[in-house]
């Protein structure tokens, strides 16, 4: 027997958020609804990709119907990706197609990045990783929706909600169609994304003129770099010192200050191999190691695994991790603090005043810098360190580790397994190119006053990061009504809202 179809009254009880589950203020004439009054009325607006062997890799064929992707969301690009399926498996898995106007969105790992469905795409489906929405227009604008959903006002709710521990998951859709949604009326809809773009495209002018900055910066850089480490930078200097010792004498010095500080310990066994020399070099230059002018190359632990706790107390052990370690600086805006106790028990891993410090795992790899700071501390797994023989080397060390010839035997040596690395041997066997100490500290001179503006790195990251800062609190105001494009006296939301429901055929 056919059940009777809901009152108005009780849609607008279902569709309405009460207002303990709020999450914020707005105007009078909006209304907070849940997110499934928005979809449109046609059959499965709002769906998930389809599970188990449904599309599994041995349907995969060269030409056909795409399977569009998690990445295709990610990156708001859907020429990515080449999947496809044959006619037979895309017509048996058709309720799962995608169509212009769609919006598409990240349900497993990556929660929440969300794209829009163009005009121009070639036929195809969503795999697992993906859900559709499907919306009605004549509630809610695809812009005014997609600028919504990609603010934090939203995704905060449905990621709270979201299931997993390894990697989080969207589990059920009904967590999206009760997520709580800030409606004005269309014509306030179109005010926002119409000023959030003016806004916005300004915004993107000053992060474009950063970017360029900042390219042109390190690219300059670079190349001073690239010439201080060929001897192009001091060759005037040697020209007008003729007299100075040969790097060779400096390494017998290192040598000799290495054993004697080694005493009654097992001395380093000399380096008798060949290292292959990337360039040429200046007369009394010398090619060697980092383990040639080092006492002690290692790295830090994890303190999870020695069971240690971060503590907040800035007496206790300071940890450097790679994300302190960056191009040629300590960065401790974010400190962290451990148990005295790991100080203890990682006594390889402790800092010295003068040590050069390397990041060797993940996308960091490469960025060196030297610790200079009194405190007790300690490194974990993703930092090196490079102890030296003669700290006086370490500021002429710590340029060359930052320059690109030492860059490009980063590339060449890391090992990608889950994340790249870089192991303690590819660290001892980094080559260098020495001159004398005399014209070691003429380069770092020389380039202590060209690059005196590398600073400006740090000031463009920090303004990049407030950039961001700033899109996300004109999107805070925007859903909150705060842009000054509200109009009291306009129409409430709940009459469109009225309007769409009388056109539902829900039954009870």
């Amino acid at each position: 027997m056919a059940k009777k179809k809901k009152t108005l009254e009780e849609l607008l009880e279902e569709a309405l958020v009460s207002k303990e589950e709020q999450p914020y203020e707005v105007p009078e004439n909006w209304l907070w609804i849940r997110l499934e009054n928005l979809l449109s009325s046609e059959k499965n607006p709002i769906k998930r990709g389809p599970f188990g062997s449904s599309i599994k890799k041995a349907y995969f064929v060269p030409i056909g119907y795409k399977v569009y992707e998690q990445k295709n969301a990610i990156y708001n690009d859907f020429t990515l990706g080449d999947y496809y399926i044959d006619e037979d498996k895309f017509n048996e898995l058709r309720g799962f197609e995608i169509k212009c106007g769609d919006f598409i969105v990240s349900c497993s790992g990556t929660i929440g990045k969300i794209a829009e469905v163009p005009n121009n795409i070639e036929k195809g489906i969503m795999n697992q990783a993906l859900l559709k929405i499907r919306l009605n227009n004549k509630v809610v604008l695809n812009k005014y929706f997609y600028e919504l959903f990609k603010s934090d006002m939203l995704l905060k709710n449905i990621k709270n909600k979201s299931r997993g521990t390894a990697i989080k998951n969207i589990a059920s859709v009904k967590i999206l169609k009760n997520a709580p949604f800030a409606l004005p009326s269309i014509k306030e809809q179109q005010r926002i994304v119409n000023k959030i773009e003016s806004i916005f495209s300004k915004i993107d002018k000053a992060k474009e003129l950063v970017e360029e900055a900042r390219e042109g910066f390190e690219n300059r850089k670079a190349a001073i770099l690239a010439k201080a480490f060929r001897g192009k930078l001091t060759k005037k200097w040697r020209e007008e010192n003729p007299h100075v010792e040969s790097a060779e004498v400096l390494l017998e010095k290192i040598k000799d200050e290495r054993e004697k500080s080694e005493g009654k310990k097992k001395k380093k066994a000399v380096n008798t191999e060949t290292i292959e020399e990337p360039y040429e070099l200046p007369e009394k230059w010398t090619w060697v190691t980092v383990k040639d002018i080092s006492i002690l190359v290692t790295k830090g632990a994890s303190p999870k695994w020695q069971g240690i706790n971060y503590i907040d107390d800035d007496s206790q052990v300071l940890f450097i991790t790679s994300e302190n370690v960056r191009d040629g600086y300590i960065d401790l805006s974010k400190e962290k603090y451990l148990e005295i106790e790991f100080n203890n028990k990682q006594s390889r891993s402790i800092l010295e005043n003068g040590d050069v410090l390397l990041n060797i795992v993940g996308a960091s790899i490469g960025r060196a810098a030297i610790f200079q700071i009194n405190k007790i501390a300690n490194i974990n797994q993703a930092v090196s360190i490079i102890r030296l023989v003669d700290k006086s080397i370490n500021r002429y060390l710590n340029y060359y580790l930052n320059a690109p010839s030492a860059k490009k035997y980063y590339m060449q040596s890391k090992v990608d397994v889950a994340r790249a690395n870089l192991s303690l041997k590819n660290v001892s066997n980094i080559p260098l190119p020495l001159p004398s100490l005399e014209e070691q500290k003429e380069i770092v001179r020389i380039l202590e006053k060209l690059l005196e503006e590398e600073t400006k790195i740090d000031k463009l990251t920090q303004l990049e990061d407030q950039i961001e800062l700033l899109k996300k609190s004109i999107l805070a105001k925007a859903f909150r009504g705060e842009l000054g494009t509200n109009d009291p006296t306009e129409e409430s939301a709940l009459e469109l809202l009225k309007e769409v429901l009388k056109d539902w055929t829900v039954k009870s």
